[in-house]
């Protein structure tokens, strides 16, 4: 709290002082030890000073105060003044400053005790004695009644009803009626009384505002509630703990509560009501000796005093807790012992036992005014501060001498003032200077200020002036006076503009004045009364007004449009437009802010709207608002603020916000601030908060917007529609296609049609909506033309729902309509519906008559199905038979029995329901063969078997319908035909087909028809018959189809000895394929043992193959295969030899198993001997010579042919230059043992080579070629790496190694090759070297990982995942 003044003991004397404020606070009384009472106005300065007689009976305490009670009468203007230790009372105008005196009839007897009654019509006075006087201040009259109590008055309290209550020594409480002085009610208490309040008791939960209940402190230590409800109630005590101590004051605040405090410095809050009275609300020490406790409504606060401190508790809710920065501390020597506050709170006042008396500024008065984002209000009783709410910075002080009590800021100037007089001031920096002061003919009710005008508000007129006036001019030269002479206008509120003055008057005149010289610019008369207060924007565009029947209205005065502001019903201390913001107010009431919208233009026009609603602490006032921040005033004078909800997102320090970008999204879209919407729309990137802003923008008529907005969505359809609107300037005719598109209220989207300057967009909408009759009435008005169409497509509706009378009415309409003009198609249209509804209203020969004359096929199928409706089959067939509706018309003749009818519609029938009755009616004839296609056609081929069986005599066909539909029913059916005529293969079959297998395999046992019977039951037999099958079949000796059976029902074993018993080369192969079935080593040595010894030569290498590739011994089935090919190959089968290599190569592949190395170059030396026909063929010489060599090297493996092979060897090594070569193997071929076989061709020539050698000759050496794995250059024919030792895959068309460049392979074989050279072959041969397959040279394709490829071969023959290695 604020210092404010001290008073002394040179004024009061050393002893206790009693003081008293009046109750506007003005005035403060105080009586110390000195016999006197004196008078100090509002800031402490005595203002009068009242002396006191000497007393008359001794006090007993020199250090008392001279007084024993002051009191103001409610109004203010009396105080009633108690000397101590006299008879009289005194009675002082704080008007006059006069002195009554007011003698008793009580002379010898002290007063004690007085209150003034509610109305300030009675004082009453106790006596020591116990008698009381109620003074009349009105008529001055004396009224004294004795006996009240029988001992002295200590406690005096009216209640509003003028029941007086009072409290004596003789320990009763009286009530007494203040008119007559009759005694109503009393009540006895069981100890001395003390202090005395009344109020309201809590009754239910809430006060009654009755004050019909009375509380007295009773001995100090307990509480006397009593009520004067009726005649029984008692009193209730309140007890408290011992250990509080002694009750010092009690009183009761709120709704309904008792604030008790104790003279040890404990505090207890107990609530009056009955369920709760039990209970301490609150409870705590704040001061360690108490002396007084004073509560302020005003503020909801209670002043605790003791010893030198004072403590201000908050009771203004439930939560009683101390305010620790109005705690006050004094000297430690100093006493406190009272303490008061002004009725409105802004003054605390505390005094003391040695005559010191200290004030303290509580909260201070709302004395205030703004002008943008600037506020001037009280910072002291004595001054006056401006401030920047937005920086929160002090830009100017001014000092004053008095307190004012209203005040008026411009952008460079401030006025303060009171009752008629104004002082104004410019504001330059911090300081500030007078520069004029006024004194006006009347009270200033307030006062507006602009860069250059004061407008002051008189009792009802305006008084406009420069604020400031040049040196030597009169300051009235250039006041004016509003509103103008001759205008009988009682004005009620000002405001003042850059521009304009504003004025409001009783007869709810609202004006605009130019300020310069006060020139009328608009004038509007409100239709509801006086208007009472005006807030207009800060350029005036807008304003806000307030009528005699408490509403709020907006005014436009651009087209005088008034808008009454909703959802507010309570009465507003303060409306402030956001200076940042020209759309956005708020309302302010005593608890709650009020956050509005207004929308200047929308889909629905101008309207105000209530975007938000927050709770007002009660220590805060509302100033001004700026960007949704609302600069308050506190109490203490400091200011602060609140931020309103609706805006909370869009501060700038608000991090949760920033990193939310969707709650700024919302409360944009709130605010109707459609850019900043966008950009938080940017960072979301969400379809729901494009497509919201895009409708936010279509509320606003912002179609750019919104068209950019639902681009973003993806909503090609809306951005086509707004597209085609986008230029519209007519703000009617914009919002009613808006309104069509958002699907909003279509009545008001007419009514903006009908306004717009195209108001055939409203008979447009109707007719768009099928809202038919609402476009026939606008037609008739708008487009006379289109009323034909119109009714034709009403009369369509109506018939839709039934309303064929109505219906029939407009089709008729329509074509009257059309006199005149030529429209066949709409004609005909009618014409239909006529012939339609006619036939619905039940005229069936008119209306079939109209539609044959229309002859039209869609008519036909409508009156078709009409016809059905009423139950007209004949005609409705007819009717669906002119439309071409074949199945639907034959559905109806066979219905009707009309088969002669229906007969030739059936072709074109695909039904098969109606084919199926029309099918029974043909057997029902007789006539079985059109019943059988008809059956056919139904898909019931289960009656086409039975009518060819029993009717038709064609068996065949139906053996071919039920193998062909597998019916089980038809099936039994040929079955029993089948065993009439004794066909047994077909009963065997067909009882299999109806699922009788039992029946089936006695037949077939019987009539040896088992083959017929297990080629049947193959598919779906069980273990079981198989087993039967194989019984049958071994016992007839026949073993080879006994082991199958016995195979195919798991008895493996059994299965194999039957195939050896049987013992050719197919039942062996069958046992082979049982083995590879079940991997079971046991059954592989049986047919091992008897390929053993039975079999023997190739034949025996071949089974033994074959057993080791089923029994998954690999390496053995490629021993058995080398073993066959060296046999072949030593009988000069080479080719025969190729082919079994290149089979097992291939077959180890399929099965992913590693193929031995030794088989490859087994394969690789006969595919050399192989490749060397199709090398010569394409002339390639030298590499043919170099396969011979190969081959030649391994003559021993080539015994039949070493001759023919070494001949071949001698005359390509000539042919390729390699004569060294050539005569290595001529010589050899010239030994003994060759020579004679050696072919006459060419034996002179080898013979010649022999003997005369050409010894210069020069042999090339072999090419080298890269090692595909480690790139080492080798010879081409060697294909293991002398680096990696790596096996080289060998080249098919060259027999060489292979290279990464030219990597390809076979499309069949897949082994690898040369592409070039591959290439090179098929052109001559067409055949791979290899697989000997034909190959389309297309087909050929490069490697492009020739490496992977190996790999990932490699890792599948050793069992690896791919990738593994």
């Amino acid at each position: 709290m604020k210092h404010l003044f001290a008073l002394g003991v040179d004024l009061f004397g050393d002893g206790r002082v009693i003081f008293e404020w009046s109750p506007k606070g003005n005035f403060l009384a105080a009586a110390g030890a000195k016999r006197k009472v004196n008078v100090f106005d509002r800031n402490g300065r005595l203002y009068d000073e009242i002396a006191l007689p000497q007393p008359e009976m001794p006090t007993g305490d020199v250090r008392a105060s001279s007084v024993v009670q002051l009191q103001w009468d409610p109004s203010g203007e009396l105080l009633a003044i108690l000397p101590n230790g006299n008879s009289i009372i005194y009675m002082w105008s704080s008007i006059s400053r006069e002195i009554q005196k007011i003698d008793t009839e009580f002379k010898t007897q002290e007063f004690s005790a007085m209150s003034w009654s509610k109305n300030g019509m009675y004082l009453a006075v106790g006596t020591g004695k116990g008698n009381l006087l109620l003074y009349n201040s009105r008529e001055r009259k004396r009224t004294p009644y004795v006996g009240k109590h029988t001992k002295k008055i200590t406690c005096i309290a009216w209640n509003k009803d003028n029941l007086l209550a009072t409290a004596g020594m003789d320990r009763v409480v009286s009530i007494t009626d203040g008119t007559s002085g009759e005694t109503t009610r009393t009540f006895q208490i069981k100890g001395d009384p003390h202090d005395l309040c009344v109020s309201d008791k809590k009754d239910d939960g809430y006060a009654k505002h009755e004050e019909n209940t009375y509380s007295v402190n009773v001995a100090r230590k307990t509480i006397y509630i009593m009520q004067c409800g009726s005649e029984g109630d008692k009193p209730l005590e309140l007890a408290f703990l011992d250990q509080y101590g002694a009750i010092q004051k009690h009183l009761w605040f709120g709704d309904g509560y008792i604030f008790v405090a104790f003279r040890s410095g404990q505090v207890v809050v107990v609530s009056s009501h009955a369920r709760e009275i039990a209970e301490e609300i609150h409870s705590g020490k704040y001061l360690d000796v108490l002396a007084d406790v004073s509560y302020s409504p005003s503020l909801g606060r209670v002043a605790l005093v003791g010893s030198s401190c004072v403590r201000v508790m908050n009771a203004s809710g439930t939560d009683f807790s101390e305010i620790k920065a109005d705690a006050i501390d004094l000297d430690a020597n100093i006493t406190l012992d009272r303490v008061g506050w002004t009725r409105d709170g802004q003054v605390l006042t505390i005094s003391t036992t040695t005559g010191q008396v200290y004030s303290y500024l509580a909260a201070l008065p709302v004395v205030f005014d703004y002008y943008q984002t600037k506020v001037i209000y009280l910072t002291s009783l004595l001054e006056m501060s401006v401030v920047d709410v937005t920086r929160r910075a002090t830009t100017s002080r001014i000092d004053i001498e008095s307190e004012p009590a209203f005040c008026g800021l411009g952008p460079g100037h401030a006025a303060l003032g009171m009752n008629n007089q104004v002082w104004f001031y410019r504001l330059s920096g911090a300081s500030s200077r007078p520069v004029n002061r006024r004194d006006y003919m009347g009270s200033v009710q307030s006062i507006k200020l602009n860069a250059t005008h004061a407008a002051v508000l008189l009792e009802g007129r305006v008084l406009v002036h420069p604020i400031e006036t040049e040196a030597g001019r009169s300051m009235d030269e250039f006041d004016m006076a509003l509103p103008p002479p001759g205008s009988n206008q009682t004005i009620t509120s000002i405001a003042v503009t850059s521009h304009f003055i504003i004025t409001a008057s009783r007869q709810g005149v609202l004006s605009y004045y130019l300020t310069q010289d006060c020139s009328p610019v608009n004038e509007y008369r409100h239709d509801d009364g006086a208007v009472l207060r005006i807030f207009p924007q800060p350029e005036g565009s807008r304003l806000i007004f307030d009528d005699e029947k408490g509403n709020i209205n907006l005014f436009n005065p651009v087209n005088d449009q008034v808008l009454v502001v909703p959802n507010f019903n309570n009465r507003a201390e303060n409306i402030m437009w956001d200076v940042s913001d020209p759309s956005l107010f708020v309302i302010a009431d005593t608890s709650a802010l009020y956050v509005y919208l207004h929308y200047p233009v929308s889909l629905t026009g101008a309207k105000v709207e209530l975007i938000g609603k927050q709770p007002l602490p009660a220590t805060h006032t509302p100033l001004m608002c700026t960007n949704g921040n609302v600069g308050c005033r506190l109490k203490n004078g400091s200011l602060d603020s609140v931020i309103l909800d609706t805006h909370r997102a869009l501060q700038i320090n608000d991090a949760l916000s920033r990193a939310a970008p969707q709650r700024r999204f919302q409360q944009c879209l709130k605010l109707c601030r459609i850019k900043a919407a966008w950009e938080c729309a940017v960072q979301m990137r969400s379809q729901d908060a494009w497509r919201q802003l895009g409708l936010a923008a279509l509320e606003v008529l912002d179609v750019d917007m919104a068209i950019a907005c639902f681009r973003m969505v993806g909503d090609p359809s809306m951005v086509l529609s707004l597209e085609t609107i986008r230029n519209y300037e007519d703000k009617n005719l914009l919002s009613g296609h808006i309104m069509v598109l958002l699907e909003r209220d279509h009545a008001q989207a007419q009514e903006l049609f009908l306004r717009s300057s195209n108001p055939k967009a409203a008979l447009e909408m109707r007719k768009d909506l099928k809202h038919w009759s609402e476009a026939l009435k606008l037609a008739e008005q708008l487009d006379p033309d289109s009323i034909p169409l119109i009714c034709k497509e009403h009369a369509a509706s109506l018939e839709m729902i039934g309303e064929y009378s109505l219906a029939k009415t407009h089709y008729q309409q329509a074509m009257d309509s059309l006199m005149g003009h030529s429209d066949k198609e709409l004609e005909l249209a009618c014409r239909a519906g006529i012939a339609r509804t006619t036939l619905q209203m039940g005229d069936i020969r008119q209306g079939r008559s109209m539609a044959l004359q229309l002859n039209s096929q869609p008519l036909f199928k409508e009156c078709a199905q009409i016809l059905e409706g009423l139950q007209q089959l004949t005609e409705a067939g007819e009717m669906y038979e002119r439309a071409g509706q074949y199945e639907r018309a034959a559905s109806i003749y066979i219905q009707t029995k009309n088969f002669a009818a229906a007969t030739p519609l059936m072709a074109k029938v695909s039904s098969s329901k109606l084919q199926l009755q029309f099918a029974k009616a043909k057997e029902a004839e007789g006539r079985y063969a059109e019943a059988a296609a008809a059956y056919e056609a139904a898909g019931d081929m289960d009656s086409v078997v039975r009518l060819a069986l029993e009717h038709l005599g064609a068996p065949q066909r139906a053996y071919a319908i039920v193998r062909k539909t597998q019916s089980v029913e038809a099936a039994g059916q040929l079955a029993k035909f089948c065993l009439q005529s004794q066909d047994f293969q077909g009963a065997v079959e067909f009882l299999l087909l109806a699922g009788q297998m039992d029946q089936a395999f006695d037949i077939a046992q019987k009539y040896n028809e088992m083959d017929t019977f297990a080629r049947i039951v193959t598919a779906s037999a069980k273990p079981v018959d198989y087993q039967r099958i194989a019984q049958y079949y071994e016992s007839r000796g026949e073993y080879d189809k006994a082991g199958d059976m016995w195979s195919s029902s798991g008895q493996d074993a059994k299965a194999v000895q039957l195939y050896l018993k049987v013992g050719n080369n197919m039942a062996l192969d069958k046992a082979i394929a049982v083995v590879e079935k079940t991997k079971n080593h046991n059954l592989g040595v049986l047919v091992l043992d008897y390929v053993n010894e039975e079999k023997d030569g190739s034949a025996k290498d071949e089974y033994r193959f074959k057993l080791n590739i089923a029994m998954g011994q690999y390496t053995d089935a490629a021993k058995d295969a080398m073993e066959m090919a060296r046999f072949e190959q030593e009988e000069g089968n080479y080719r025969v030899a190729h082919d079994k290599l290149f089979a097992t190569v291939k077959q180890l592949e399929g099965l992913h198993k590693a193929v031995p190395s030794e088989l490859l170059r087994m394969l690789m030396l006969l595919h050399s001997y192989t490749l060397v026909k199709s090398l010569i063929a394409i002339e390639d010489h030298t590499t043919a010579a170099r396969m011979l060599i190969r081959v030649a090297r391994n003559i021993s493996k080539f015994p039949k042919h070493v001759v023919p092979i070494l001949t071949s060897t001698v005359i390509e090594c000539h042919r390729a230059g390699l004569k060294k070569t050539a005569f290595e193997y001529a010589s050899m071929l010239m030994r003994p043992e060759y020579r004679n076989q050696v072919a006459m061709k060419y034996k002179k020539k080898i013979e010649l080579m022999v003997r005369k050698p050409d010894k210069d000759a020069e042999e090339a050496e072999e090419a080298l070629l890269e090692c595909p794995f480690c790139n080492m250059p080798g010879p081409e024919t060697e294909l293991q790496c002398i680096s990696c030792q790596n096996i080289i895959p060998f080249d098919i068309s060259t027999g060489k190694r292979m290279t990464l460049a030219d990597w390809s392979e076979c499309p069949t074989c897949k082994f690898p090759c040369s592409a070039r050279q591959f290439i090179r072959i098929l052109a001559a041969e067409r055949r791979c070297c290899m697989c000997n397959e034909e190959i389309n040279l297309d087909t050929v394709r490069k490697v492009g990982d020739p490496l992977g490829q190996l790999r990932k071969k490699a890792e599948e023959a050793a069992g690896l995942p791919a990738g593994a290695a």
